[in-house]
């Protein structure tokens, strides 16, 4: 379930002028301020209990970075929240990965199945661009 968060402002003035369950009402909400709005508001979509089952399970997050071949380059627990979930390539065209694990060896396999599925697919990015 996602949220919808209105915000206002920048750097040390971002600010949270309200939390809604459906986006309508936080349209209203800005809708509510539109002659005498300062500052632009705009709604932030945010999934509601993220990583809920992960988290009840005692999950840790973990950064991990794999070649093509599946060999494990760079493992380790994080304390950012930077892209958790999400992954992508670095300049050496190997695959980087933030989820969360019971331990490092359930990381290694998350990462090998994302690994399978992006070769699967052809999407392993090589030379600079993503295949197609």
């Amino acid at each position: 379930m996602n949220i919808f968060i209105v915000t206002q402002g920048s750097y040390s003035g971002y600010h949270i002028c309200g939390v809604f369950a459906k986006e309508p009402l936080a349209q209203k909400f800005i809708d509510s301020f539109k002659d005498n709005q300062y500052n632009e508001m705009r709604i932030e979509v945010w999934e509601l209990n993220p990583f809920k089952l992960e988290l009840a399970k005692g999950y840790k997050a973990y950064f991990i970075r794999m070649d093509k071949e599946g060999n494990t380059l760079e493992i380790h627990k994080t304390d950012s929240t930077y892209s958790l979930g999400e992954g992508g390539f670095d300049i050496h065209f190997n695959m980087y990965l933030h989820c969360f694990a019971k331990d490092e060896t359930h990381a290694i396999k998350i990462a090998n199945e994302k690994r399978t599925q992006l070769i699967a697919e052809n999407k392993w990015r090589e030379n600079g661009t993503h295949k197609k």
